[in-house]
């Protein structure tokens, strides 16, 4: 199947389903019950999980599959199932085609509290993708010049950013004239702490998602817990971040070697660990904030995050896309 075919297939299935979680949430809105939810979002997400191995042919088709992947079966399900739950941050006087692009768009859409963070307009959108593929293609290109494996893997991390955030900006541009859209991407690398990084700045709309299905299922909004529980919610939400990447990665190569969970659950820690350090008043200054995330990335990622990408050869695979012969790359991914 072609990856315009595909691309159109999964769509009409996410538009399917997402119906039919409108449907469910219009019907059963006086009912807010946990398992009432699930019970009807189950069919939905095992249907979704299917979506990726339908539409694209993982071998070859591989940056499609990724991107169908962690827009329909990840994010697109877990959109559903924050409605289903009453605890998605949307407006209820909304119609029904600015929800059905909220689930099937990998967006963000702004909370009524909140003050509006992407002002472009759809051509300006546009035209910030067009440059984000250029500079990605100058990069990969560049990759062949780099001597060390370390600075390679931090030009991976800016690829990754560029790759993700132009994708995100193409699916804005698609959708800005219908709803305002909170940013997807916030300047990531000037984070000034972990907490900043993962909440306001990296892929802020998965974030979200994973705080309205996890974090609020275990501290609702009406309740104030206690310090105990929150921190039981931050570990249980990076945890399933991690779980989900996990899952990716076996579902392309059959395997699940824990680097991406220990990732994830280790930063939920040390998330955990800065706001004990806050909150004691032992605060780090802008630019010291910003030098201790960024290690923490880089050191991490270097140890757990780089190395099951690099094993299972996907690095190869997106630069292949570049037209990069791939034996000037084969010294990275040993």
């Amino acid at each position: 199947m072609l990856v315009l075919q595909g691309i159109v297939l999964s769509f009409l299935i996410q538009v399917i389903s997402s119906l039919y979680i409108l449907y469910v949430a219009e019907k059963a809105k006086t009912e807010k019950s946990t398992i009432l939810a699930l019970l009807f979002w189950l069919p939905c997400f095992l249907v979704l999980q299917l979506v990726p191995d339908w539409c694209f042919n993982k071998e070859e088709q591989i940056v499609a599959y990724i991107f169908c992947y962690a827009v329909v079966s990840w994010w697109s399900s877990f959109k559903a199932l924050a409605i289903l739950l009453g605890q998605q941050p949307l407006a209820q006087d909304r119609s029904k085609l600015p929800l059905l692009l909220w689930i099937c768009f990998p967006l963000t859409m702004k909370d009524k509290s909140d003050k509006e963070k992407v002002s472009e307009t759809s051509f300006q959108l546009f035209l910030r993708f067009a440059l984000k593929v250029v500079l990605v293609w100058c990069l990969v290109n560049a990759l062949v010049f780099i001597p060390y494996p370390l600075l390679c893997h931090i030009i991976y991390a800016f690829l990754l950013y560029l790759f993700c955030s132009l994708l995100l900006d193409l699916c804005a541009a698609i959708c800005r004239p219908w709803f305002p859209l909170d940013a997807h991407f916030d300047k990531p690398f000037l984070s000034n702490s972990l907490s900043d990084f993962w909440s306001k700045r990296w892929n802020i709309q998965a974030a979200k998602t994973l705080y309205y299905t996890v974090y609020l299922s275990i501290c609702p909004r009406n309740q104030c817990p206690p310090k105990w529980k929150r921190v039981v919610a931050v570990l249980c939400t990076f945890m399933v971040s991690g779980i989900l990447h996990e899952f990716l990665l076996f579902r392309i190569n059959g395997r699940v070697t824990g680097h991406w969970f220990i990732f994830f659950t280790l930063h939920g820690f040390l998330l955990v660990v800065e706001k004990w350090f806050h909150r004691s008043g032992m605060l780090l200054g802008s630019f010291s904030g910003r030098i201790w995330c960024m290690c923490v990335l880089v050191i991490t990622s270097e140890y757990f995050f780089w190395r099951p990408i690099l094993d299972s050869g996907l690095v190869l695979k997106a630069v292949s896309l570049f037209s990069i012969d791939e034996t000037h790359l084969e010294r990275y991914v040993k």
